[in-house]
């Protein structure tokens, strides 16, 4: 019995350090199997960094405002990891500078085509007009972003233009709030400052101002609203550069409101000195006549000479009235030619 007892001890021993000795190996085995993975794992991430390719690209040297205008110190060349360039990018500092910015940058941001005004795709109908009759913001930037309006006596108020981008102004050296502004329109949106100037220029007291956006990026576009007067709106239809000709009707409407409450500020003299400059016949300015009066007027293809004003005077008046309308006139004038028109 002893001799059996002895064996299963020796059996047991011999299978207990069996195990001992498998574990050892399989321990050592994982460990080295572990560095040389690492070691593997290590040399192919480096050879993966080794393949990227690196290009020169233009970015911003600090924080950029949306409008500003670069300068060599506004920029640097860095080095840009990547498997391929940036199609759109710069490589020379020189190509970007004098440029202006559609957009905020931020530092070490690359610079491309789209951030730029002069890169940017423009409305091929657009072009650049300069104004000098309408009333600048003390406050006013180049980079903000406003309404034209027009504020009449009789305190209408009307939206020539809404949400133009300024793009260049000068303030007179005597008057702050004068000067001239440069901005970009379509035609129909100069016929519309062609009525505004002209509406100014008749009716004393008449301002055409701006108002800025607080955020233009999130506020929606004002609707214009401004009726033009009759002869614009005669080129409106046979303008060809005109594509979005408005109704007619509907802006006839609102413009007889406006030329019956003018009226109403308005001596005979003035009546007549508003009538014959507007190149209006007399029943556009009678709130009576019919629209669809009007629209045959502005519709028909031959536009027969402007009837002379109904109005009968005496030759006593018209001597007492012709030096106020020829002051008035010379003082107009005057302001026209200042504002470049």
């Amino acid at each position: 019995m002893s001799i059996i007892r002895q064996r299963t001890k020796n059996l047991l021993m011999a299978g207990f350090l069996g195990v001992v000795l498998c574990l050892l190996v399989t321990l050592i085995l994982s460990l080295t199997f572990r560095e040389k993975l690492s070691d593997f794992l290590t040399t192919t991430i480096k050879q993966e960094k080794q393949e990227v390719f690196t290009y020169p690209i233009v970015v911003a040297s600090k924080p950029l405002k949306k409008g500003s205008v670069l300068k060599q110190e506004d920029v640097a060349v860095s080095l840009l990891g990547a498997e391929k360039p940036i199609l759109s990018g710069y490589t020379e500092v020189t190509l970007v500078v004098g440029k202006k910015l559609l957009m905020d940058v931020d530092e070490n941001l690359p610079l491309t085509q789209p951030m730029f005004m002069e890169d940017a795709l423009v409305d091929k109908n657009l072009r650049i007009y300069e104004f000098g009759f309408i009333e600048i913001p003390y406050l006013l930037k180049e980079t903000d972003v406003v309404d034209v309006r027009i504020a009449f006596p009789t305190g209408q108020d009307y939206i020539v233009l809404a949400k133009k981008s300024i793009q260049s102004f000068e303030r007179s050296r005597d008057q702050v709030h004068v000067g001239l502004l440069d901005l970009a329109l379509e035609e129909e949106e100069v016929l519309r400052m062609s009525s505004a100037m002209v509406d100014t220029y008749l009716t004393e007291g008449t301002k055409v101002y701006l108002v800025k956006y607080i955020n233009p990026d999130q506020q929606a576009s004002s609707v214009v609203n401004y009726p033009v007067n009759q002869s614009v709106l005669a080129l409106y239809m046979e303008n060809p550069n005109v594509f979005e000709v408005p109704n007619a009707e509907q802006v006839l409407s609102r413009r007889r409101v406006l030329d019956a409450s003018l009226l109403s500020l308005l001596d005979e003299a003035g009546v007549r000195f508003f009538e014959t400059n507007m190149a209006i016949p007399t029943m556009t300015m009678n709130p009576s006549t019919p629209v669809d009066t009007i629209l045959e007027d502005i519709q028909s293809t031959d536009h027969n000479p402007l009837p002379e004003t109904t109005t009968t005077t005496t030759s006593n008046e018209f001597k007492n009235t012709e030096p106020k309308n020829t002051e008035h006139n010379n003082e107009k004038e005057e302001d026209a030619t200042l504002s470049g028109f």
